[in-house]
């Protein structure tokens, strides 16, 4: 059995996503594995505000949840190893 394990900025899927004149676009992005980090997205720009929960809770009921690269998330199924389960 092995994993692969890859390192990637944060900011790099944020940067160059909304058109210049959206202001104030929060993204929390918790990990599941104990680690939570806020960025604000400004136009082209994005900004690390800091690690924990950190978006403005009157927004709260603006909020909207996806779950990401689901195609990547581990399972727990086993998977044969050269044609041996």
């Amino acid at each position: 059995m092995g994993f692969v394990v890859a390192v990637f900025p944060w900011h790099s899927y944020f940067d160059n996503i909304l058109p210049n004149g959206t202001i104030g676009v929060t993204v929390v992005i918790d990990d599941q594995c104990g680690a939570v980090f806020t960025y604000e997205i400004n136009g082209a720009n994005s900004h690390f505000l800091g690690r924990h929960d950190l978006h403005e809770n009157g927004y709260s009921s603006n909020m909207y949840s996806i779950d990401f690269a689901t195609f990547s998330q581990y399972g727990g199924e086993h998977a044969p190893v050269n044609g041996i389960s």
